[in-house]
């Protein structure tokens, strides 16, 4: 998978720990507090749909496993 992170995608390093990823973001530096989109329509980012293609399920189960420590930002 991927993750937006200005607008470009940067690929994840290694595995998923509990509620936690890794991304690789090159030799590109990244403020702490930058958005990083995990699921969404966003330039750059991949549709939870993509996600659930690669992982073999479908993506209501990705939505409601993610942890309430996540933030929710509606589109539209």
């Amino acid at each position: 998978g991927t993750v937006a992170i200005g607008g470009l995608r940067r690929p994840l390093a290694g595995r998923v720990s509990m509620d936690c990823i890794t991304v690789w973001t090159g030799d590109r530096p990244v403020r702490v507090g930058e958005e990083a989109i995990v699921f969404g329509a966003g330039e750059g980012a991949m549709r939870v749909e993509a996600w659930a293609e690669a992982a073999g399920t479908i993506a209501y189960e990705l939505l409601v496993r993610v942890g309430a420590r996540v933030p929710r930002v509606a589109e539209g």
